[in-house]
């Protein structure tokens, strides 16, 4: 079962486990970018601009090998304290997500607990602006099959600094790119991995520009409306 960021299905749920020696293993990269006028550099920290590309109204389209799809942003919930907005696909529009930019510019996601999944509802910031190359953030969450024995890391590092991505004649610069890897732990021991990955480009004040899943592209976007 796959959790969604923005609407975009780009990370695994863990599943229950059916062997104790079974587990999930997932890389996903996440770029967040300012918009600027700077030259790209590979070792200048980017910072925040602090602005939520998302709102109640917004509509973003998107296109894949096998067509297009919409993302829109039908309600806002406040969830932690935070003022999430939510996202949803026209292809899926069951299987939602829960964004927010905080004035740091750090994006985070909510995503319910999923039908299927071996974990309740996360909370993570999937982007954090300030980090250099390297730089590396995690979060744990217990299983719920079996929470005494089992749990999932997810360990985000920072593989790249000022990618640049041009839309509509705009260029936003300062991407911050970053791997997010999903482990299982088997009574504090780490279980291998799968192997799969994923990835999603972030631009500030735009939101997601583009995905990809095992190194093929998934998704470009091609229309947005704040």
């Amino acid at each position: 079962m796959l959790s969604y960021i923005f609407g975009q299905n780009i990370v695994m749920n863990p599943k229950p486990l059916t062997k104790l020696f079974l587990c999930l293993f997932i890389l996903a990269s996440i770029v967040s970018c300012k918009k600027s006028s700077d030259t790209d550099s590979s070792t200048t920290v980017p910072t925040g601009c602090g602005t939520n590309p998302y709102k109640v109204g917004t509509v973003a389209t998107y296109s894949t090998s096998s067509g297009s799809y919409t993302v829109t942003c039908p309600s806002s919930s406040t969830i932690s304290g935070k003022n999430y907005i939510k996202s949803q696909t026209s292809t899926a529009p069951a299987n939602a997500s829960y964004i927010y930019v905080d004035t740091n510019g750090d994006i985070w996601n909510f995503v319910p607990a999923v039908a299927g999944a071996d974990v309740a509802a996360t909370e993570m910031i999937v982007s954090k602006v300030g980090k250099a190359v390297g730089d590396t953030w995690s979060y744990s969450f217990p299983s719920i099959a079996a929470p005494s024995m089992i749990s999932y890391k997810y360990t985000y590092t920072v593989l790249a600094n000022n990618i640049s991505f041009t839309l509509a004649g705009k260029t936003y610069t300062n991407c911050m790119k970053v791997k997010t890897v999903l482990e299982t732990f088997l009574n504090g021991a780490s279980m291998g991995s799968s192997g799969q990955y994923s990835t999603a480009t972030w631009g500030c004040g735009i939101g997601l520009v583009g995905s990809e899943v095992n190194g093929a592209t998934y998704s470009t976007l091609t229309s947005y409306v704040y």
